[in-house]
């Protein structure tokens, strides 16, 4: 029915020893002199800087706060004072009956122009000055330019040419195609 067929599992042979077989010194059986102060031990190898930019503080408190034991609690609860209400030498506010909102009636959009509209001082260090009338200017349809194609129009200035992009052709063409009808 199916081509599977079911082999049994066989390890890849190996190709030599590894490194944890041998047996021999690690790495830190080699201790090499420091780098770091005044006296170098090798004079091919640099020197790094002996010094720092500060000195390290120790913490100024050793302890982080009072533990959760060490508080006072008595006499509070989750919500505040465990205690019942006491007489006060405080007097009790009276209570508004109602709440002072303004009447429908009341609406009056005249008394807020002082408000929306400019309400700056109107007066300056300076004379005032003469604003003048906008000139006269004639409206669109006043104007009468003559035209600069074609003939012209007035005596003294030239035409502009007349020609046209296309030819003209020799004969009329009939629009009419010979339709039956």
């Amino acid at each position: 029915m199916g081509g599977f067929t079911q082999r049994p599992w066989t390890p890849t042979k190996r190709r030599g020893p590894i490194a944890a077989e041998f047996s021999g010194p690690g790495p830190a059986c080699v201790g090499l002199p420091t780098t770091l102060g005044q006296v170098s031990l090798d004079s091919k190898r640099g020197k790094a800087p002996a010094f720092s930019f500060g000195s390290r503080h120790g913490n100024k408190l050793d302890s982080v706060g009072p533990g959760p034991g060490q508080y006072n609690v008595s006499g509070l609860s989750a919500k505040g004072k465990d205690t019942p209400p006491a007489a006060t030498l405080h007097s009790r506010p009276k209570d508004s009956q109602y709440e002072v909102t303004p009447a429908p009636g009341d609406y009056n959009p005249e008394k807020s122009e002082k408000v929306v509209h400019d309400n700056s001082p109107k007066y300056t260090f300076g004379l005032k000055t003469i604003v003048e009338k906008p000139t006269s200017t004639p409206a669109p349809n006043v104007y009468n330019i003559p035209t600069v194609l074609g003939a012209t129009k007035e005596g003294n200035k030239k035409a502009a040419p007349a020609f046209s992009i296309s030819g003209r052709q020799k004969e009329a063409v009939d629009d009419r195609v010979n339709t039956p009808g």
